[in-house]
């Protein structure tokens, strides 16, 4: 078996997915245990997020003390396209009840930390 970069499947996948095959993931992870590259799943992932940003597709994981009503969901959705000049959104929502209200969006690429703890650190650091 050849050896193919964490790029090169990245590329690969986010393309088929984009196409609607569903099914590359578990070609995908087949061939990670089958080559013996499990361990570099988590950053596959990463790079697969990447290649879909750059093709329009935008994957966040977004974290909230609460579940996102609709319009919250919107609003996340319509920040991330206008960010990115994305043309699809897809979230993946967590509810973290120890961030007490706000968000944390995070792409493959960038985080924006609009939680309620950052706000009151950010304040206890300019003594305000």
């Amino acid at each position: 078996m050849s050896y193919v970069s964490r790029r090169q499947l990245a590329s690969y996948v986010a393309d088929q997915l984009l196409a609607g095959r569903n099914g590359v993931v578990d070609e995908l992870a087949a061939y990670l245990v089958e080559s013996h590259r499990t361990k570099e799943a988590e950053l596959v992932v990463l790079d697969i997020e990447s290649a879909l940003a750059s093709r329009g597709a935008v994957v966040a994981e977004v974290g909230s003390a609460h579940t996102l009503d609709s319009g919250a969901r919107e609003a996340v959705g319509d920040l991330l396209k206008q960010s990115f000049h994305a043309k699809k959104v897809y979230l993946r929502e967590i509810v973290e009840p120890e961030l007490l209200g706000g968000v944390v969006v995070s792409t493959a690429d960038h985080k924006f930390d609009g939680t309620l703890q950052r706000t009151l650190h950010q304040l206890k650091a300019v003594k305000v």
